[in-house]
């Protein structure tokens, strides 16, 4: 009582106690309050109990206790209440008070900072110039790129005119008119005459009449022109070819261009006819250029006009080149500057560079990839008059953004072209700017974050530490206070150090007696057998979901979980803080956890398979007193001791499958709560001590009757009723409408045999070798059955050998592999197909097919995980060769593990509950299609691939098997396995033991065969052989031992 009314002062908070603000008190410590209420009790105590005695005297000083109580609660709800933010003031003021007692704090959050801003900003700053480095690579490979594109384009415009300087070469006609043009001035040359539109006193051409107009030369340069024009495909792009001798046009084509030009564009140049470029002002500076050049000579870009017959001139060109090649002679010469030149002339060719930009897909390139470019030439021009040079940068085409300012960063690189004046600029946006100054700023911010939090930390640990020290040192609190303090922060108290343990144990230890309790207890009807069949994942599965819900409705419930031990659960009502109500609260938690379990399992069996919704719970419920305590050790724990644990205990052992049992105590304290409906006497008593028992009652509508068995209707009605399933609040008499337990479990157990077979098909398309294995082929009228399945056993089947890059593949593949919605549905359909073939019998119907299945399934586990394995090697390629051999192929082949649990699933199809001498009395006729030996086996066997095979599951069997060998190793499979379950029959018994001594007990004989073999492959077979035939054999014990195990467990 002392201890209550302490506590009732004092508010736990994580991990110990902590004075709380009572009226009239700032801050009150847990002595301080322990020695007022204590001294308050015993005054009052003192004067009321000078006359009474006994039962009378502890009613009275409750009764006293209980009126402070009331008048504290009620100041303290009068006391102002402190704000959040004041809350949060004075939190930071005692972390602040912490540290500054504990320099060491700011220290290592300093340093944290340091380290982390350290780490952040140089890692971000070589990230960013990592990216910039990337980008300006990329953005000079595309520079390079692009300019070998334009360089291409230009090589292909020039070829041309190589080939015209050798036509020149070799043909009489064209090299000769240099000697009918001559020099300018020479005797015999042709002289110069005034030009269109030269000025008076001024003369640009030749008189070379009859030179250049002579038919015979004309025709063959059009022709020879034209062939090279075409050649080249640059229609529109190259423009005209011309032969220069001595740098005067002579010849041109086409000498007025329309082809390459829209509809009233054209280039006559009939006026250029007779030019020399040395005695015009305006091309004398290209000529001089041309004639000192060793290689092909570029000018421009330019425009080229032409004038209509009305005056105007309008440009034909906007932008050309001309481009130059000298031709070398040594019979001809060409003096310039004093200098002799042996120059026949040259060969030149216009160029319209517009249209080659128009045509090509450069501009949307860039604009894709958000980049801009400029590409420019160093022009040389040469003033007529002075003589002197000028280098002139031309814009030869851009992007329309290259000005842009959303660019930061540019490269430049020279193109390699005939002249190298060639220039490109390629600009971009960095991707590192975008990002930079905000990911400086995340790093500053992050850094001081996590600063603050190892800050918070470290405050929190020696806060912890300092609670420790103070809780271990002040042994004289009240029991139940220390009780309080254990239940609230359990785990703190595991980590002691050395001298807090050893002080511990020279104190006095957490426990208490407490009075007025209610003791729960659970287990789990089934749960060995239910272990026992599958795997250690399966079995946590449900105790981890079961488990972390009645934690749930505990913690909703505010019912103390005590612990659980393998199957069972235990929790306890009224303690640490008594509860009045702790047996209704507990009831009220075991009805709850009672539906909760059963909605799980049924749930669950999808995942777990069958017999998981079958599960019951039994429960057993006794209140009384119970000492509690804390044992500490490596892990604390909380224990109960007494005869209610014990009754508790007995009252769970006793009761009927999902019912809930309790003792006459709980009984009697639920009938003076006013829960008298819900108390149903036990027709007998609880064997061993002689207890007697009560259920909670069922409602209207649920069978009546102790019965031990299982209540099927009962479990139904409480696990799909409407509302909460529980006694409600106010209306008792609530009643739940039952559901039909038998479709439904049927159809969970489809739903998990088709998860199953999915989950065995993603391997078997990982193995899959893309379009070498692809499957276009239909398999429905693949197989004729032409004999009885009895005939097709196979002594060997043949699996696999082991594929390195296989296996390697369908690792990296499996996790990526789906299964089409098509297959699923199929498969989904073909198991309810098979299901309905089932008949209820009590051996041989579909639950006891998902057993055997869920069996192998098993069983294929543990063979394809074997302990002799060493799985450590982090050479996989070398661990899968290692489980190959060790499990003699079996491993390696997805297929034959499909077949085994396919088998499992159809192998007692149609069965009628009888043997097979019985069944061929019953049915003579399937008995003599059979041949009067496995006639069930056999029977199952086609009416389950008569299944698979139909037209509508095309898709699920291209997915099992995509070619002819794996549909027959597949049907080879199915037919050993399904045979193999006919354990009876003395011939195929016979047969079983032959072949299994023939597999492990003549190794031998194989190996003498092997090594005395003139052929290495007829050893290598013979080996190969024996390794099929054990797998065989190990593959029919299996679904042996799958079939009998579970055949056996009934």
């Amino acid at each position: 009582t002392e201890a209550e009314f302490v506590s009732s002062c004092i508010v736990p908070t994580a991990p110990f106690l902590w004075a709380k603000e009572c009226k009239n008190t700032q801050s009150l410590s847990i002595i301080e309050s322990r020695d007022s209420m204590s001294k308050i009790s015993k005054d009052t105590t003192r004067t009321r109990s000078e006359s009474l005695t006994g039962s009378e005297r502890g009613t009275l000083v409750s009764r006293e206790l209980a009126d402070l109580e009331s008048t504290r609660l009620e100041d303290g709800r009068e006391a102002s209440c402190c704000t959040t933010l004041e809350s949060s003031l004075e939190t930071l003021q005692d972390y602040l008070r912490i540290a500054k007692r504990h320099p060491h704090i700011w220290i290592f959050t300093l340093l944290s900072i340091v380290i982390l801003c350290g780490i952040l900003l140089p890692l971000i700053v070589y990230i960013a110039t990592n990216q910039n480095t990337t980008e300006e690579e990329l953005a000079s490979d595309l520079a390079i790129e692009t300019g070998r594109w334009f360089s291409d384009q230009l090589d292909r415009v020039i070829l041309p005119l190589f080939s015209l300087a050798q036509f020149v070469g070799e043909i009489p006609e064209f090299y000769g008119l240099a000697d009918r043009v001559g020099p300018v001035g020479e005797t015999g040359s042709r002289p110069l005459l005034p030009g269109p539109g030269d000025p008076p006193g001024s003369s640009t051409h030749r008189n070379v009449s009859g030179v250049c107009d002579d038919p015979i030369v004309f025709e063959r340069f059009n022709r020879v022109a034209k062939t090279l024009k075409e050649n080249a495909k640059m229609k529109g792009i190259m423009v005209s070819l011309q032969l220069v001798p001595y740098q005067v046009v002579c010849y041109s084509y086409p000498l007025n261009n329309t082809e390459d030009f829209e509809e009233g564009i054209f280039l006559d140049n009939t006026e250029a006819i007779g030019l020399d470029l040395l005695s015009d002002p305006n091309r004398i500076a290209f000529s001089e250029g041309v004639i000192q050049s060793e290689d092909v000579y570029i000018a421009g870009p330019l425009t080229l006009r032409q004038c209509q017959d009305g005056g105007e001139c309008l440009p034909a060109v906007e932008k050309a080149f001309i481009a130059a090649l000298p031709v070398r002679s040594d019979n001809h010469n060409i003096t310039l500057d004093g200098v002799d030149y042996n120059l026949w002339g040259s060969v030149e060719s216009i160029i319209n560079w517009k249209a080659l930009i128009d045509r090509s897909d450069i501009f949307s390139r860039f604009q894709e990839q958000g980049k801009g470019f400029r590409l420019t030439r160093d022009d040389v021009v040469i003033n007529p008059t002075t003589d002197e040079e000028t280098i002139t940068e031309v814009l030869l085409a851009e992007t329309d953004d290259f000005e842009s300012d959303k660019y930061d960063h540019s490269v430049s690189i020279t193109l390699d072209t005939v002249d190298d004046l060639w220039e490109i600029t390629i600009v971009y946006k960095s991707a590192a700017a975008r990002w930079f100054g905000w990911a400086i700023a995340a790093a500053i911010v992050l850094s001081l974050g996590v600063s603050l939090l190892i800050f918070a930390i470290l405050v929190q640990k020696q806060k912890f530490l300092e609670m420790k020290t103070r809780y271990l040192e002040d042994v004289s609190q009240p029991q139940k206070l220390r009780m309080r303090m254990f239940v609230d922060d359990q785990a703190s108290l595991r980590d002691l150090t050395p001298a807090m343990e050893k002080q511990l144990l020279n104190h006095k230890p957490i426990a208490d007696f407490y009075p007025a309790t209610t003791v729960f207890l659970a287990d789990i009807v089934g749960f060995s057998s239910f272990a026992s069949e599958r795997e250690p994942r399966h079995v946590f599965k449900l105790l981890q979901t079961t488990f972390f819900h009645f934690d749930k409705i505990a913690r909703k419930r505010n019912v103390f979980k005590v612990d659980t031990l393998g199957d069972k659960y235990m929790a306890v009502t009224g303690l640490p803080d008594a509860q009045p109500d702790h047996a209704e609260r507990m009831v009220r938690f075991a009805q709850e956890c009672q539906l909760a379990f059963f909605r799980l399992t049924r749930e669950l069996e999808k995942e777990l398979g069958p017999a998981t919704g079958a599960l019951e719970i039994r429960m057993g419920i006794a209140s009384g007193p119970i000492t509690a305590g804390v044992l500490f050790g490596a892990t604390s724990k909380f224990h109960l001791f007494g005869p209610t644990v014990k009754r508790a205990s007995r009252l769970n052992e006793t009761s009927a499958v999902n019912r809930i049992q309790f003792c006459q105590k709980t009984a009697d304290l639920l009938v003076s709560a006013g829960r008298k409906k819900w108390v149903e006497p036990r027709r007998d008593t609880v064997d061993g001590p002689k207890i007697q028992g009560y259920y909670l009652t069922r409602r209207k509508g649920e069978s009546d009757g102790d019965k031990q068995e299982t209540d099927a209707s009962y479990c139904s009605n409480l696990s799909v009723g409407s509302g909460n399933g529980l006694w409600d609040e106010d209306d008792e008499e609530a009643a739940v409408v039952g559901a039909s337990e038998g479709s439904d479990k049927e159809n969970r157990l489809i739903e998990w045999q088709v998860q199953s077979l999915l989950r065995l098909l993603v391997p078997i398309l990982a193995f899959r070798d893309g379009k070498k294995d692809h499957n276009d082929h239909d398999f429905t009228s693949s197989y004729h059955r032409e004999t009885v399945v009895l005939d097709e056993v196979q002594t060997i089947i043949s699996l696999p050998e082991f594929d390195k890059a296989k296996a390697k593949r369908a690792r990296t593949r499996q996790s990526s592999v789906t299964i089409p919605d098509v297959v699923e549905e199929q498969l989904r359909s073909l198991i309810r197909e098979i299901a309905s073939l089932y008949h209820r019998n009590p051996f041989h119907n579909f639950e006891h097919a998902c057993h055997v299945v869920m069996a192998a399934h098993k069983l294929l586990e543990r063979v394809s995980t074997p302990e002799d394995v060493n799985y450590a090697n982090k050479n996989l390629s070398k661990v899968a060769n290692d489980l190959h051999a060790y499990t003699f192929g079996i491993t390696s082949d997805p297929i034959t593990h499909f077949a085994v649990v396919f088998s499992a699933l159809i192998h007692d199809t149609d069965h009628r509950g009888v043997g097979n001498g019985q069944l061929a009395k019953e049915n003579p006729e399937l008995a003599e299609r059979y041949r009067k030996q496995s006639v069930a086996e056999q029977n199952s066997v086609d009416l389950g691939w008569d299944l698979l095979m139909q037209p509508k599951y095309k898709e699920l069997q291209q997915c099992i098997f995509c070619n002819r060998i794996e549909f027959l190793r597949f049907r080879h499979l199915v037919v050993n396995c399904v045979l193999a379950t006919d354990i009876f029959d003395p011939e195929l018994k016979a047969l079983r033991n032959m072949r299994w001594e023939s597999a492990f007990h003549e190794d031998d004989s194989s190996q003498t065969i092997s090594s005395h073999s003139s052929s290495s492959a007829i050893g290598n077979s013979s080996k190969l052989d024996g390794t099929n035939r054990k797998a065989t054999i190990v593959i029919e014990h299996i679904i042996q031992a799958s079939d009998v195990a579970h055949t056996v467990s009934w």
